[in-house]
């Protein structure tokens, strides 16, 4: 796993990432559906605010406002779990093993 820092709040995050040097602008990507999504503000994750939501009938699509950038989270469907409401701030956390870091394409 390598460490990332990001550019907003120097907050460190690890991924999976090779051929990667110190200092080097990376993207880190995630898919969708294993990212978590929580009600409320706490320290393990990035804050953010669920911008929009739409029903998929098989779960659900949140984006998520963190820092001025959109993030897509896709939850599943369960019947007795409450939907984040538009305008909630949210923490948005995953599995270092789960995202990658690649270089930056200028």
């Amino acid at each position: 796993l390598v460490v990332v820092t990001l550019s907003e709040g120097g907050r460190q995050l690890k991924a999976r990432g090779s051929g990667l040097r110190s200092g080097d602008h990376v993207d880190v990507l995630v898919r969708p559906e294993y990212v978590e999504l929580t009600s409320g503000t706490t320290d393990g994750g990035l804050a953010g605010r669920v911008v929009e939501r739409t029903f998929l009938g098989t779960g659900n699509r949140y984006l998520v406002d963190v820092a001025g950038r959109e993030i897509t989270v896709r939850t599943p469907h369960r019947p007795q779990a409450d939907f984040l409401a538009v305008g909630e701030n949210v923490q948005v956390a995953w599995q270092s093993q789960d995202a990658v870091a690649l270089p930056r394409q200028n």
